[in-house]
């Protein structure tokens, strides 16, 4: 299981996501509750998954019916998030169509992975694999919050033939083209501990290294990217590390040609629980766009 740590304010921009995504009696309450909420809304219609991936399993579940011209929906959660986190979105499209999540390896139900720090083009594979026995038809609309949006944008450069489109919400900033912003704005320790996060020393243990969130998507592949932080009254920090993380993160939309930034306003780190409505929005928009 991964280190829950509460949030804290003044770190790095990779921690301040992670803290955001991944920490705090805050996000396990969430979490409980997303849980319950999903457990009592699909309890009938909803089936566990599980995915053999070199020798450990990975959890996971599906609710809803694949509806023919509306694409299945894969969710990844932020960093130890789990497969309940993206709960409220998993019921609001369950009736539209399939929708799946799981858990990371080393996550909830999932095994841990036999070595670490590990790349994030693993944990592609994991999803990958994790498809795969949950029988689900590409092409996938995927849905990803924090360190899962760099998982789903990474799997769609990697299998474009599998997506439909998707939606990265608050992806941790990619580390070649973050690095170099940051450390002009970082104290050292404050860079330190980003170069240490994006090495592996995170609670899913995962390197951020990779520099394949530059490579360039399908132009007929629709996604957005969403954005926002909340440093916690934090002003001095704030001014420092926001600017080039949300002109990071607005970069993002750019790779391919059928990108949108979406700036969720006051939503902070977590969109999907603060203004879940934006989110089932900018969702619809990404499906109707794969029509």
């Amino acid at each position: 299981m991964t280190d829950r740590r509460p949030t804290i304010v003044a770190v790095p921009a990779a921690l301040l996501l992670a803290a955001g995504c991944g920490g705090g009696d805050e996000h396990t309450s969430t979490e409980k509750a997303a849980k319950a909420s999903s457990t009592a809304t699909a309890e009938s219609a909803s089936r566990e998954v599980s995915a053999s991936v070199d020798g450990r399993e990975l959890s996971g579940h599906c609710s809803g019916t694949q509806q023919e011209g509306s694409p299945a929906i894969l969710l990844d959660s932020g960093m130890g998030g789990g497969q309940y986190e993206l709960a409220d979105l998993e019921k609001r499209f369950a009736s539209r169509t399939l929708v799946c999540a799981y858990d990371r390896a080393g996550v909830g139900a999932s095994d841990p992975p036999a070595e670490t720090p590990r790349p994030v083009s693993e944990l592609v594979a994991d999803l990958d694999s994790f498809a795969a026995a949950a029988n689900v038809l590409p092409p996938y609309l995927l849905v990803g919050q924090s360190m899962g949006a760099n998982v789903v944008f990474m799997y769609a450069q990697a299998h474009p033939e599998k997506v439909a489109g998707f939606v990265a919400m608050n992806p941790v900033p990619p580390a070649e083209t973050f690095i170099e912003a940051a450390k002009k704005v970082e104290t050292k320790a404050e860079f330190s501990e980003e170069r240490s996060f994006n090495r592996g020393a995170n609670d899913e243990d995962t390197s951020f290294q990779e520099p394949v969130l530059s490579d360039r998507l399908p132009s007929s592949m629709p996604y957005a990217v969403m954005f926002d932080e909340d440093c916690d009254g934090d002003t001095e920090f704030c001014g420092r590390i926001l600017p080039p993380l949300a002109q990071t993160t607005r970069s993002l939309a750019a790779v391919g040609d059928g990108g949108r930034f979406v700036r969720a306003k006051g939503a902070g780190h977590s969109i999907f629980a603060v203004d879940p409505e934006l989110v089932q929005e900018t969702i619809n928009d990404v499906l109707n766009d794969t029509n």
